[in-house]
């Protein structure tokens, strides 16, 4: 692994530390978590889903837990497209986000069906590992690190781009508010506002104005800032990473619900994964690109 992947965590000593099934909605097994330790350290996961006959890693990290862990012994439904629900009581299901959203199981078939669906058979596979040019995790921020807060992983993903631009590629004044440095939470809440995102999420007609206005308060113009709909094809994704421009993508959980929807920030690639910063944690995530239930996806770069 350490060959292909760049600082690799796993070697001879990595171990499974823990397996957990996760459910289709009719509770039968659809795949599996597998948490992994090396050195006593935790070390990322894979997850891994049916796929017919056959299973698929759709998505691992090399760090640290997955954001399911602090679940303990509920039952976990694995939906597609980064969403999971667990089982409350009888009838209750609660999506994994961070509003207090309870779902009937229909509500959880018309979410997996619409996935189900969705998805499209476009990727081919390209092996180089590969980042936006000076990429750094440690400038990434997840939405739990803005307490008080409700559907709010649009201006967390927004808050990524800025943090990506102005922390690892120079462009220092988007960090700025009339010459003194902002914090994360100051960069974030000026992007929730000028998102006009409330409780309940942001719409995503807006993610991109409101980052332009964000940057255009700081005298900094972005040449290409557009929202579109529809298919982002693998290999046109691999383009905007070549260019060294990151791109927030929208992904639907539901076409009737307002709920289940996220967004993440794409930074790289490999094989058949696009790497994201998927808002539950700031490592790296390699997510088969497949599996996406892409709705949007957001374009801002050549300053």
């Amino acid at each position: 692994m350490s060959t292909i992947i760049p600082d690799a965590t796993w070697n001879n000593t990595t171990t499974i530390s823990n397996i957990v099934p996760t459910y289709n909605i009719d509770n039968i097994i659809n795949g599996y978590i597998v948490s992994l330790d090396t050195e006593n350290i935790s070390t990322g996961y894979i997850q891994i889903v049916s796929e017919g006959v056959s299973m698929q890693i759709i998505s691992f990290s090399l760090e640290g837990e997955h954001h399911t862990s602090t679940l303990n012994n509920n039952e976990l439904y694995y939906l597609g497209n980064l969403k999971f629900a667990y089982k409350t009581n009888d009838t209750n299901y609660k999506l994994l986000t961070n509003e207090e959203v309870y779902f009937s199981l229909e509500d959880l078939e018309e979410m997996a069906t619409d996935v189900v669906i969705k998805r499209s058979k476009s990727v081919t596979p390209y092996n180089a590992h590969t980042l936006v040019s000076n990429f750094q995790t440690a400038a990434m921020v997840k939405v739990g690190d803005f307490s008080g807060y409700n559907e709010h992983c649009s201006p967390t993903a927004g808050t990524n781009l800025i943090n990506y631009w102005g922390s690892c590629r120079g462009m220092t004044n988007l960090l700025k508010n009339n010459g003194t440095t902002m914090t994360n939470t100051q960069i974030f809440q000026r992007l929730y506002t000028l998102m006009g995102t409330d409780a309940t999420g942001t719409a995503r007609t807006k993610i991109v104005s409101g980052i332009k206005s964000y940057m255009n308060e700081r005298s900094i113009f972005p040449q290409i800032a557009y929202s579109s709909t529809g298919k982002l094809f693998f290999e046109q994704y691999i383009q905007g990473i070549n260019t060294n421009t990151p791109l927030i993508l929208s992904l639907d959980a539901s076409t009737d619900h307002g709920y289940g929807n996220h967004s993440v920030f794409g930074v790289g690639y490999l094989g058949i994964y696009a790497i994201i910063i998927d808002g539950w944690s700031t490592g790296l995530t390699y997510i088969n690109y497949d599996s996406l239930n892409l709705a949007r996806y957001h374009h801002i770069g050549d300053f």
